[in-house]
């Protein structure tokens, strides 16, 4: 479907660093960012994806940059926070009641494409991510063991059929491809705290590389993302600010950025936007820190997520500041 919503276009001048804030507002539905490691841009940057809440369900809005027209793409609910835009810039995968489903973009014509794997005892998550040729969708489940141990497995899609790339003994979380690699999973062990060891790789192809990050001491280590050309990991060092390391586990680095939380790094990693836990938004760069606007997040259920768009000039992120959820974004 391709239904009109009301949703304005607004400017306004940033307080902080006095650079402009785009808004895009509905009275009527709010609007949600997907998560801050999922696609949801389109290939020329002339719209973006959000989530819109209808009536408490979750459906598919797709927004023009330019003039804030809005479309309604979906219906029947789904998790669309979660879901992931193809690399083409055309096709939206999300979960939907257990099942894989799809949208094309331009029509909103809508496709279930199967049913979520349905190991014994395995409860599948709803965050799915599309690898960088469009060959396959990766998704997690976990189940507790009669011991109370979790247990954590990973499928991908693959030519009609899900196929198991890994189990691990603890919870799982947070799967994404690299943008560059399509052989490449990022995965975390998720404890909802600090882990022991929070990052790890895997391979397609059953070769898998074990944990990222194995620096001893560290302080609490989270939200851990590519770089958009998948030469970095970027990742929070709470409280003490941000790591990047390279996907083959050398030339770790730290960075002083106190309380980061969520990163979002450009395409070389030579700038992240993150947010902190007060909703200020900020800049990372070579130069240092650069405070970009405050009072975003409301403390409630929907945080700013930062990321950059893909020309690395435009930042979006959701803001609650003003109490109802609205995509925001900001020309650097």
């Amino acid at each position: 479907m391709r239904q009109r919503i009301d949703c304005q276009r607004r400017v306004q001048q940033g307080k902080t660093s006095g650079t402009e804030v785009i808004e895009f507002v509905s009275d009527d539905v709010p609007l949600i960012c997907p998560y801050f490691h999922q696609r949801f841009f389109g290939v020329d940057g002339s719209f973006f994806l959000c989530e819109g809440r209808f009536n408490g369900r979750s459906e598919l809005v797709q927004v023009e940059l330019e003039t804030g027209n809005a479309w309604r793409l979906t219906q029947g609910s789904g998790r669309i926070q979660t879901g992931d835009l193809a690399p083409n810039g055309r096709t939206f995968y999300y979960v939907r009641k257990k099942h894989l489903c799809s949208v094309d973009v331009p029509t909103g014509q809508e496709r279930l494409q199967c049913r979520l794997p349905r190991d014994a005892g395995y409860e599948t998550g709803s965050q799915i991510h599309v690898n960088a040729d469009a060959t396959r969708i990766v998704l997690f489940g976990n189940r507790k063991h009669a011991s109370g141990a979790e247990m954590g497995r990973i499928w991908t899609f693959c030519d009609g059929s899900w196929v198991r790339i890994l189990d691990r003994p603890f919870r799982i979380g947070h799967v994404q491809f690299s943008p560059k690699d399509p052989g490449l999973i990022l995965y975390c062990h998720e404890t909802g705290g600090a882990s022991p060891q929070r990052m790890w790789l895997a391979r397609t192809d059953g070769h898998h590389p074990g944990a990222l990050f194995t620096e001893p001491g560290h302080p609490w280590v989270t939200h851990e993302t590519f770089s958009g050309n998948g030469a970095w990991v970027v990742f929070v060092r709470h409280p003490e600010g941000l790591g990047f390391i390279r996907p083959n586990k050398t030339d770790f680095q730290p960075a002083a950025a106190p309380l980061a939380w969520h990163p979002g790094p450009n395409r070389y990693a030579t700038k992240v936007v993150f947010d902190d836990h007060e909703g200020t938004l900020w800049l990372y760069s070579r130069r240092g820190l650069q405070q970009l606007v405050q009072r975003q997040y409301d403390g409630g259920e929907f945080h700013m997520h930062p990321r950059f768009g893909p020309e690395d000039r435009l930042v979006v992120w959701t803001s609650t500041g003003a109490g109802h959820p609205h995509p925001a974004l900001m020309f650097l």
